[in-house]
């Protein structure tokens, strides 16, 4: 599975998310790198006062589709009859859907809030 995400995301979408799009992430707690440094692939910056790790892009999908990845993985180690398989598979099924909805409703109302 990591090689097809690695194959699709590094390659057959790299150009289409860009060699220039990075992502800001928070340090690793308890790591303290100084400005300039490296940790990974993630080179530390400093972010309106707070030092980031900056990722490329196309990264941070092969993380997070892994991560969707597991949820299938788990179901299986468990046996399809068990009630713990049915929640893993129906947790990701019902979780990305709802979390990708309420960020649409936050783009879309954060006028309210500022």
């Amino acid at each position: 599975m990591y090689g097809i995400c690695v194959f699709f995301l590094g390659s057959v979408f790299y150009n289409l998310i860009g060699p220039e799009a990075v992502d800001h992430i928070k340090m690793p707690l308890g790591l303290d790198l100084a400005v300039g440094g490296t940790y990974g692939s993630g080179k530390v910056v400093l972010l309106d006062g707070i030092k980031m790790l900056e990722v490329p892009l196309w990264r941070s999908y092969l993380a997070g589709c892994i991560l969707l990845g597991i949820a299938p993985c788990t179901a299986m180690l468990f046996g399809l009859s068990s009630g713990a398989a049915l929640a893993t598979v129906v947790g990701v099924l019902i979780e990305v859907p709802l979390m990708l909805m309420l960020v649409k409703f936050c783009l879309r109302t954060k006028r309210w809030f500022i």
